[in-house]
Parts: structure tokens; C-alpha cells; sequence
């Protein structure tokens, strides 16, 4: 009797293993997977983040090299604009001291300063001869 008893609860046991086996293993490996195949998503999420950012760093990296490309180009030519610019003056400024341009030397220069100030004196003196017929004077003088 004692054999039976024992092969009844060894069926029971049999049945309860077979039905946790049939309903518990599909569980657990839809469990495993599924937890696998996220962990794969994750896996892949963070590959693509990294080759994203990788590939943002690269982009921005070539604009800043375009950028100071384009700052160089400015700069040469402000440097080539100023450079003309300073030509065009000494240019002018050699003709100016050529009389006429044609490559005649100027008059000496104390010459040019005695010559203003007796058009300045001349200038004065008609001033004060028709501020002597107005009737009026400068403040002044």
C-alpha cells in the first residue's frame, strides 16, 4: 500500500513537472528572448547614437574648416584691397608732387610755404579793407 501511495504522489509529481514544463519553459524562453532582443535593440540604438554623433562631429568639424577657410579668404583679400588702395595713394601722391605729371621736381618747399603766407596776408588785408568800408570789425581784431 505503502507503493502505492508513493507511485500516486510520483504521478502527481510527474503531472505537476509536465504541466510547469509545458506552460513555464515557453514562458521563460519568450522571456530570454525577448530580453534578448532588446538588449540587441539597446545594443544597436547605441551603435547608431555613436555613428550619429561621430558623424555630427565630422560635419561640424569640416564647417569650422570651411569657416576659417572663408575668414583666410576674406583676409587676403582686405589685405589685397588695402594693398591696391595704398598703391593707388602713392601713385596719386608722386603725381601730385610732379608738376603736372610730368616728372618735373617741385619747387622748393620753403618756397610753397612763403608763397601761402603772403596769399594768407593778402587775404587778411582785403578782409580788414572791406570790414573798413562796412564799418564793422571782427570780433577780435
Amino acid at each position: 500500500m505503502e507503493c502505492c501511495n508513493t507511485l500516486q504522489y510520483l504521478e502527481g509529481a510527474a503531472y505537476i513537472a509536465i504541466v510547469l514544463a509545458v506552460l513555464g519553459v515557453p514562458q521563460m524562453l519568450t522571456y530570454y528572448f525577448e530580453r534578448r532582443d532588446r538588449r540587441r535593440e539597446r545594443d544597436d540604438d547605441r551603435i547608431m547614437a555613436e555613428r550619429q554623433r561621430a558623424a555630427d562631429q565630422a560635419a561640424a568639424e569640416r564647417q569650422r574648416a570651411a569657416d576659417r577657410a572663408e575668414a583666410d579668404r576674406v583676409r587676403r583679400e582686405e589685405r589685397a584691397d588695402a594693398e591696391r588702395r595704398h598703391l593707388e595713394m602713392m601713385t596719386a601722391l608722386i603725381a601730385l608732387t610732379n608738376r603736372n605729371g610730368k616728372g618735373h621736381p617741385t619747387p622748393d618747399p620753403s618756397g610753397i610755404i612763403a608763397q601761402m603766407q603772403q596769399r594768407i596776408a593778402d587775404l587778411e588785408n582785403y578782409v580788414h579793407e572791406q570790414q573798413q568800408r562796412s564799418g564793422s570789425a571782427l570780433p577780435g581784431a
